[in-house]
């Protein structure tokens, strides 16, 4: 397996900026292998809400040496909602694509729910 130093992610990009609560978003990510190997992964899209990173989606794929791959992922309704991040209020989800669960310093992009 390749090491994870030689994998890239690239930007996440929601299909919006703003959602409702209860309502699925698509995402797009990219992933690229830096490496002259090829690189079995499994690739999160994570959220953040307050303080708390979780698992929203996932996939596994093989990257060719040197290959560059777009992720499609949909978000699932149940993720958007504020009692799934155990809140009252849930104003905005701060989103990121990793192999492993980000650093609670590691910065993602961010949506704007609402109700």
């Amino acid at each position: 397996m390749v090491a994870e130093a030689n994998v890239r992610y690239i930007d996440v990009i929601p299909s919006s900026k703003e959602v409702q609560i209860g309502k699925p978003l698509n995402v797009l990510g990219g992933v690229r292998n830096d490496a002259t190997r090829e690189c079995p992964l499994r690739v999160t899209l994570w959220g953040r809400a307050g303080d708390t990173w979780k698992e929203l989606a996932s996939q596994e794929l093989i990257l060719e040496p040197l290959e560059h791959k777009h992720l499609y992922f949909t978000i699932p309704e149940k993720c958007l909602e504020p009692k799934f991040w155990g809140q009252q209020d849930l104003p905005e989800i701060e989103l990121l694509t990793l192999h492993r669960q980000p650093a609670d310093t590691a910065r993602g992009i961010l949506i704007f729910v609402k109700e």
